[in-house]
């Protein structure tokens, strides 16, 4: 979907969901989705950007300064250290 897609309903939204994997299975590769995220943050409307897919501890570095939330799956749950992984992505957000 298009940012442009949902400005229509930008406004009376709380949170802005952004998939950087197609949707479906874990570890898939992360989809560069950094223009994305930029022109979210740019419209400054009251919401929080949330990215799903690929995050790990190199993607992170990648949209940092531009989410308020990750959702990462793979890399936690696939490692011997679940907690080690979680403060990778926490010491990078």
């Amino acid at each position: 979907t298009s940012v442009d897609d949902i400005l229509p309903i930008v406004n009376l939204v709380d949170l802005v969901l952004v998939m950087s994997v197609n949707p479906g299975l874990g570890g898939q590769e992360f989809i560069d989705i950094t223009s994305k995220l930029i022109r979210l943050k740019e419209m400054n409307y009251n919401y929080l950007i949330s990215v799903d897919g690929g995050i790990n501890g190199e993607t992170i570095k990648l949209i940092n300064k531009y989410v308020d939330i990750v959702v990462s799956g793979s890399f936690i749950t696939n490692s011997s250290s679940w907690q080690e992984n979680i403060n990778i992505l926490k010491n990078n957000k």
